[in-house]
């Protein structure tokens, strides 16, 4: 089966400022259905920095969130400015930014949507090994960060309680976790559903 993309008829904007894009599409799908409107949410690129220190432990962050109205937990990230000459050079920039922390081994593992149903956003995601501390931190008016490290043990343990539930950097989390190898898949998945281990579960 070949998947194809819609044709887009028209478009329009209905919000445009630096920080959000609201775009309006009129479109055709390949099974020759019309949907409009079908809006999608258009911003700046960000990179998301996962930063381990010489010991082993992660460089966290504490914040926050006026969209959720709660304190996040997180790990340092940032939009990709128009100054920034690369996602590389603004991950070491957000991460100095955010933290005061530099590291000489910024290491891509990879690309993210942050919701390709709605955003055209991309994540591009890196590993920081043998962070150091450097300078104060340089908050934008908006922001007021705590950093602080944190062995790996217990940030699974925030993830599994759901203390620590920013999706996405959950997700950036993981692919270094993977990139370091530290993550250990069990082949033999069959036995995680038998009849009497799920009858336990449920």
């Amino acid at each position: 089966m070949t998947i194809n993309p819609w044709k887009i008829i028209k478009s329009k904007y209905l919000i445009k400022d630096q920080w959000l894009t609201l775009r309006s599409d009129h479109c055709l799908t390949p099974q020759n259905e019309t949907v409009d409107p079908y809006y999608v949410l258009e911003t700046v690129d960000w990179v998301n920095i996962v930063p381990f220190d010489f010991s082993g432990q992660i460089l966290i962050n504490h914040q926050y969130r006026h969209g959720n109205q709660k304190i996040s937990y997180e790990i340092p990230c940032g939009m990709i400015d128009a100054g920034d000459q690369s996602p590389l050079e603004a991950a070491q920039r957000e991460l100095l930014e955010e933290t005061g922390f530099v590291s000489k081994c910024l290491i891509d593992i990879g690309k993210l949507y942050a919701n390709p149903a709605r955003q055209n956003t991309t994540i591009h995601n890196y590993l920081a090994l043998d962070v150091k501390y450097q300078q104060p931190p340089e908050f934008d008016a908006s922001e007021n960060i705590e950093s602080g490290l944190m062995a790996l043990p217990d940030i699974m343990k925030m993830i599994d309680s759901g203390q620590f539930n920013h999706a996405l950097h959950v997700s950036s989390l993981f692919l270094a976790f993977n990139y370091l190898k530290l993550l250990k898949i069990n082949t033999d998945i069959k036995k995680y559903f038998s009849s009497d281990l799920i009858g336990k579960i449920l």
